[in-house]
């Protein structure tokens, strides 16, 4: 009896873990991951809608990044993208519009999640130099609408 029960609980435990893996879930998009270059280069379309070489619309970027791993993956390439446009934010109104859409297209690839992905926003937003011209400022939220609305 004793060897019975065990069997059939390992059964039942085989068949949960093959259960697991069975639900798909989203895989982040190469072209998201691979070059801060290409998304760089990608979003002089904004305020248009943005896609990478790929085809890749750049919110779904953040959208398909469910595990840590995606999540830090896709943080260290959209990171660096923000703070090399903050970085040219100060003389240029183009930087702040893409800073801005990039901001807002991860805000709308991430809605209704929190965690992991409120500190990839936050660490998104921080790029955004304080004190900027009035200008430089109206240029970062027409990007932040129009990413949030198109990303």
């Amino acid at each position: 009896m004793r060897r019975a029960a065990v069997a059939g609980l390992s059964g039942l435990a085989a068949a949960g873990w093959l259960g697991c893996g069975s639900a798909r879930q989203p895989v982040v998009p190469a072209d998201c991951v691979a070059d801060p270059g290409a998304i760089a280069s990608a979003l002089t379309q904004a305020p248009r809608p943005v896609t990478l070489p790929g085809g890749t619309p750049l919110s779904s970027c953040a959208r398909d990044a469910s595990g840590a791993a995606d999540l830090q993956n896709l943080g260290v390439v959209m990171v660096a993208v923000a703070e090399d446009l903050g970085s040219q934010v100060p003389g240029s109104d183009r930087a702040a519009l893409e800073l801005g859409y990039l901001v807002g297209t991860m805000r709308r690839g991430m809605a209704g999640d929190n965690g992991v992905h409120a500190e990839l926003e936050r660490r998104l937003e921080q790029a955004m130099p304080e004190g900027v011209a009035a200008s430089r400022r109206a240029a970062y939220e027409r990007g932040l609408r129009a990413g949030a609305g198109a990303g």
